[in-house]
């Protein structure tokens, strides 16, 4: 579900010598060993590099790795002992790939299982495997699924099968609800998986409220609501990153940061939670679209004109944004008003198309909670939506649902009235030591393999070695996000060298040891 690039680059073996001569284009490569020599011979292996280094790939299709979301669960019952049944949250992740393919349906291969209770501790129980996965019909829809498990943590590490009994199909695809028995259950013991899962790598979000983080050592433990996070726990893009080029004096002013969307070529946009001058570009209002590079990208006039509001053209503020494939913009306001132009109120809680039309009322994206007061409008902060119409969004103020209980105004919602993630489970792998039920949710984005970036896979340049022993990768590209990866043999196996990073440039502390390195970069 996405372009990549392999780079093979010869630059200086351990003895100073150049790898690559002009008849090897087969097999050319990169020496972790820093060169010992001039930089005159660096440069010239370089230019014998460029030649044939740089190989494009089309977009990779079949595999996309999914997540366990919340629902998930491990349950352990012994059906004719009455005491009661034992039920665990379940996490972890998988790999589908797509093996065959037929008119009325689909069949895939279950790789790199791995799901554990709790939170990863010594005591939960460890599930890991493979299994299949198939769904089609010719007259319904129905799913099947059958996992052949490693299930250590019970004393013991045992085999178990599971499949599901309930083949009927409860949610879009390609999102997952399946519930899954043991095959060698008996009346003394038996186990269950409840999977509820959602092709995604990681989900990057702002906080309404900063934190103190119980991972990282002084002074990286200060949390910013202004800080671009990975639900991983890293730091994505910190505020002063993300405030660097707007021209505020003083430098990079700590500021929350609102609406988020990532743009192809790794450009991050977003809004303040405040207005403020900028030296470079004048007053910027809260409900403006602004990018990291320095510049406006909308006006919030420029983004609401199409709707005509009431008492002409001010600032409405904006809460959420999405970008569609074909460049339309979505958003939300923070300030109601009348739109002349649709002869409605607006609502904060509604999504917006700055073509003009009103793309789902706040009603309609909290129809499937059932919340007890209806007509409410609660707010709409962040927000993604799915190439299959789904949209996932957080709200600002929590409300109580009959069927998915109490909703905190930091948890990541699906219209389809179910909770994807608590804010507070979200928020867990930086360890806050802040004692708050939520930390709010101002910006979402979700990186997928189901966001095809392109055909066309990214370009990398020639890499640039520096002094002080980091090997400078720079690459240009459709994409939205890349991750560069390195093997030992340009035929692999790949594993990931970087995070994955909204950016066009990494770089890699080259080992001291002989050998070589061979790198690719993936986009999404």
């Amino acid at each position: 579900m996405n372009g990549r690039t392999t780079v093979d680059t010869s630059l200086i073996a351990g003895d100073g010598t150049c790898k690559c001569a002009p008849g090897d284009e087969e097999e050319t490569h990169l020496s972790r060993g820093r060169p010992r020599h001039t930089w005159r011979a660096l440069w010239l292996a370089m230019g014998l590099a460029m030649a044939f280094a740089v190989v494009e790939s089309g977009a990779m299709a079949g595999a996309s790795q999914y997540r366990l979301i919340e629902g998930s669960e491990w349950v352990d019952d012994c059906p004719v002992c009455g005491r009661p049944t034992l039920s665990s949250p379940l996490r972890g992740q998988f790999t589908m790939e797509l093996i065959e393919e037929t008119p009325i349906g689909s069949r895939y291969e279950m790789r790199d299982v791995e799901f554990h209770t709790g939170m990863g501790t010594e005591w939960d129980v460890r599930l890991s495997g493979t299994g299949f996965f198939e769904v089609g019909g010719e007259v319904a829809l129905r799913q099947a699924m059958r996992l052949e498990l490693r299930v250590e943590g019970l004393g013991e590490a045992i085999h178990r099968t599971f499949t599901n009994e309930i083949t009927t199909v409860s949610r879009q695809w390609p999102m997952l609800d399946i519930a899954l028995n043991d095959v060698e259950g008996t009346p003394f013991q038996t186990y269950r998986l409840v999977l509820r899962a959602a092709p995604l790598r990681e989900i990057w979000f702002s906080t309404a409220n900063g934190m103190t983080s119980g991972n990282s050592d002084p002074p990286f433990e200060r949390i910013s609501p202004g800080d671009l996070l990975s639900g991983d726990g890293r730091v994505v893009r910190s505020n002063r990153d993300l405030l660097s080029r707007l021209g505020f004096m003083p430098p990079t002013p700590e500021i929350g940061i609102d609406a988020l969307e990532v743009q192809p070529g790794g450009e991050i946009w977003f809004s303040l939670g405040e207005s403020r001058f900028s030296e470079t570009l004048g007053w910027l209002q809260e409900g403006d679209l602004l990018s990291e590079r320095g510049r406006v990208v909308k006006r919030n006039q420029e983004l609401t004109g199409a709707f005509q509001f009431a008492g002409g053209p001010s600032d409405l503020g904006l809460d959420a944004v999405h970008t569609l494939p074909n460049g339309e913009i979505w958003f939300s306001l923070r300030k109601a008003a009348l739109s002349e132009a649709l002869g409605v109120t607006i609502g904060v809680g509604d999504l917006l198309s700055e073509r003009g039309y009103l793309v789902r009322s706040a009603k309609e994206l909290l129809a499937n909670f059932k919340p007890e007061s209806p007509d409410s409008d609660i707010g709409l902060d962040g927000l993604y939506a799915w190439p299959n119409g789904e949209i996932w969004f957080s709200v600002e103020s929590g409300f109580v649902s009959p069927t998915a209980g109490g909703i905190q105004r930091g948890d990541i919602l699906s219209d389809q009235g179910f909770v994807v993630i608590r804010n507070l489970d979200l928020v867990q792998p930086f360890s806050p030591l802040e004692d708050l039920a939520d930390f709010g949710l101002d910006g979402l984005w979700l990186v997928t393999d189901l966001a095809l970036a392109s055909e066309k896979g990214p370009t990398l340049e020639l890499p640039n070695y520096h002094a002080d022993g980091e090997l400078e990768l720079n690459w240009d590209g459709p994409g939205r996000v890349f991750q560069v990866e390195r093997a030992s043999d340009p035929a692999g196996p790949y594993a990931p060298a970087s995070p994955i990073l909204p950016a066009l440039q990494w770089r890699h502390r080259v080992e001291s040891a002989a050998g070589q390195d061979f790198f690719r970069v993936r986009q999404w």
